[in-house]
C-alpha cells in the first residue's frame, strides 16, 4: 500500500512538472512599444514565409521596415523575439528565425534576378551624381587647378553616389532615394559600377592636383577626411581643397 502511495505521488509530481514547465519558460514582452515593434516586423515578413516566396521577391521597403523595427525591439528588450505566446496569429519565437533567414538571403542577393529591374530612383540618382563630376567638376578643374573646394565637392558627389549604390559607406542620403539593398547583385547594376569607376578615377586626379588623398567619410558629422600628400597628416579644412 505504501509503495502504491509513493508511486502515485511520483506520478502527481511528474504530471504537475509536465504542465508547469511551459509556463515556467514562457516569455512575453511587457513594454507596449516592444510588442508593437515585434508584431510589426513579423507581420511584414509573415506573408513571404507563409507563401514560401523567394528572397528575390522581398520588397526593399519591407526589408528596411523589418530591420528597423527589429532593431528597435531588441534595443529595448533583448529577449523580445523569444515571445512564445500566440498574439494576433503570430508566435514570435517560431516565426522570427524564418524571417531572419529570409531577410538575410534578400540582403545577400539570393534570387535578385527575380526582379531584374533596378529600383526606381537607383540609376537616376547615381548617374546624376557621377555626371556632375564628369561634366562639371573635372572640366572646371582642368581650367583652373587652384580654386578651393574642387576636391571636396567632387569627392562628396562620388561618395553620395556610393551611398546610393550600396547603402553603407559614403555620404549618407535619405532612405528610399537610392538603390535597393539587392540591386548590386543584378546584371542591370554592372553599368553603374563601370560609370562609378570612371568618375572615381577623375576624382582621384582632382585630389592629386590639390595635394590630398581621400581616407573616408566620417558619417557621424558628414566630414570628408583628407590627408596632405606631403605630410600624411589630416588637413585642417577639407573643404578648402
Amino acid at each position: 500500500m505504501n509503495a502504491i502511495r509513493v508511486t502515485l505521488a511520483a506520478v502527481a509530481v511528474m504530471t504537475v512538472g509536465a504542465f508547469a514547465s511551459p509556463s515556467a519558460h514562457a516569455y512575453e514582452p511587457t513594454i507596449q512599444t516592444v510588442r508593437n515593434d515585434v508584431f510589426g516586423a513579423l507581420n511584414l515578413c509573415k506573408p513571404y514565409v507563409r507563401d514560401d516566396k523567394s528572397p528575390g521577391l522581398v520588397s526593399d521597403q519591407d526589408y528596411y521596415e523589418y530591420t528597423n523595427q527589429k532593431a528597435s525591439a531588441l534595443a529595448a528588450d533583448p529577449k523580445a523575439f523569444e515571445w512564445d505566446q500566440l498574439h494576433m496569429g503570430i508566435v514570435a519565437k517560431e516565426l522570427f528565425p524564418k524571417c531572419e533567414k529570409l531577410m538575410a538571403a534578400y540582403a545577400a542577393g539570393v534570387d535578385a534576378e527575380k526582379t531584374p529591374a533596378l529600383s526606381g530612383p537607383c540609376k537616376h540618382n547615381v548617374e546624376s551624381r557621377l555626371k556632375s563630376i564628369t561634366d562639371n567638376y573635372y572640366p572646371a578643374f582642368l581650367k583652373d587647378r587652384t580654386a578651393s573646394g574642387q576636391a571636396w565637392f567632387a569627392r562628396k558627389e562620388l561618395e553620395a553616389a556610393r551611398f546610393y549604390m550600396y547603402r553603407k559607406e559614403g555620404w549618407p542620403q535619405p532612405l528610399g532615394s537610392g538603390c535597393a539593398i539587392n540591386d548590386s547583385y543584378k546584371k542591370a547594376f554592372a553599368p553603374l559600377k563601370t560609370e562609378f569607376a570612371a568618375a572615381e578615377a577623375l576624382v582621384k586626379k582632382i585630389e592629386a592636383g590639390r595635394g590630398v588623398t581621400f581616407v573616408k567619410v566620417e558619417q557621424a558629422n558628414n566630414h570628408i577626411l583628407f590627408l596632405d600628400v606631403k605630410t600624411h597628416k589630416p588637413v585642417a579644412k577639407s573643404d578648402d581643397y
